[in-house]
């Protein structure tokens, strides 16, 4: 929640003088560090305490303004920051104390809260995005924090793992971000106190340079030259072998500068000749028509009659069986999966960086400058 700038007010005046805003906001005092008075849009105000213990922030409510008095106010955050002083935490003791010594509460690790945010994005639909936070929290956080109680994450280990990354900054950022999204839904869940906030958000973000990789004027005429190549030998190529779907997948992005998964899923249903449009349904990245030109059409119509459009994929994937095959040279009497669309392009353009000879040149690239 956005805060306004701090105000500078004594306590003494901080009552009297504060009223409440659109935004949430802190007022803080001017002799006794951390302390101040939090200020919500409905009027309701209480005294907060932030201070720092083992490496984690902590945020302890002392009471409301309505019930406590300033002078009382201080005097408790004057009492728990003595405690601080001692090596004890006072919140852990007040909620010690509120349960009879056997507190129990926060005790998941990172491992199973990480699996219930992953659980969550994979039923939103979010696919791709699960599949690469899974990848991220694999990879980088589950060896490292994944046994770890998530009440017990701090901001040098949220630190840690960042830099351990320093040399792939962007890899960097999105492993922080996965560890936010994890720690948030630790909080909301109640697997961690809300008043230890989110280690993440203290570390700094890397910059971020983005690729600036073109086709240079004696690359281009190399790549067409390998499209047309490629095109002539796949002519012989089985019926199974997809790689001719996949390079009219690529000619089409590339002449309509629509987005990966906005066309690799489309079926011929989806598209409309009169509108001289392709319809995403549902809309991917907020895109829900993709409008074709002169050429982007002449490709399409160009699909449609080599392949047929009987409401398939415009850009099918291999047809694959369920199940291990048992007899070798027998007849293959295994269902088949369902139809699918050809699920991605790299290593398409792979082989064509290289009969075009293109060193570092990905479908990235590729895509982005259309």
């Amino acid at each position: 929640m956005a805060l306004r700038p701090k105000k500078d007010l004594s306590l003494k005046r901080v009552l009297d003088a504060i009223r409440p805003a659109a935004v949430r906001f802190m007022v803080w005092d001017t002799t006794l560090a951390g302390f101040g008075l939090d200020v919500w849009p409905s009027g309701r105000k209480s005294w907060i305490l932030f201070y720092r213990i083992a490496g984690q922030q902590r945020r302890m409510k002392l009471g409301t303004a309505e019930t406590m008095p300033p002078a009382a106010a201080v005097v408790s955050a004057r009492a728990a920051l003595a405690q601080v002083d001692k090596g004890i935490d006072p919140l852990a003791l007040r909620r010690s104390d509120r349960s009879g010594g056997g507190h129990t509460a926060h005790r998941a690790t990172v491992a199973e809260v990480a699996e219930r945010y992953l659980a969550t994005l994979t039923a939103r639909g979010s696919s791709t995005w699960a599949g690469e936070a899974r990848r991220i929290f694999t990879a980088h956080i589950d060896p490292v924090r994944g046994d770890r109680l998530v009440q017990d994450v701090a901001s040098k280990d949220a630190r840690a793992l960042h830099e351990s990354l320093a040399d792939t900054p962007v890899s960097a950022n999105r492993m922080k971000a996965v560890l936010s999204a994890i720690i948030t839904r630790a909080i909301e869940d109640g697997d961690r106190a809300r008043e230890l906030l989110n280690p993440a958000g203290a570390v700094e973000e890397y910059p971020e340079t983005e690729r600036d990789r073109y086709l240079t004027d004696d690359e281009w005429p190399r790549m067409a030259k390998a499209i047309r190549a490629l095109r002539t030998e796949l002519l012989e190529a089985p019926a199974w072998d997809t790689r001719a779907h996949q390079l009219d997948a690529l000619i089409l992005l590339t002449l309509t500068g629509a987005r990966l998964r906005s066309v690799l899923p489309r079926k011929w249903g989806d598209v409309d000749w009169q509108e001289h449009a392709l319809i995403v349904t549902p809309a991917h990245k907020g895109v829900s028509r993709i409008l074709l030109g002169e050429s982007a059409e002449a490709q399409l119509r160009a699909c449609f009659d080599a392949r047929g459009g009987a409401g398939g994929f415009i850009f099918p994937g291999q047809k694959r069986r369920l199940g291990v095959r048992t007899a070798r040279y027998e007849r293959d009497i295994r269902p088949q999966r369902a139809a699918t669309s050809i699920s991605g392009l790299s290593s398409m353009l792979t082989r064509l960086s290289d009969l075009a000879a293109l060193e570092d040149f990905t479908l990235q690239d590729w895509l982005r400058k259309f």
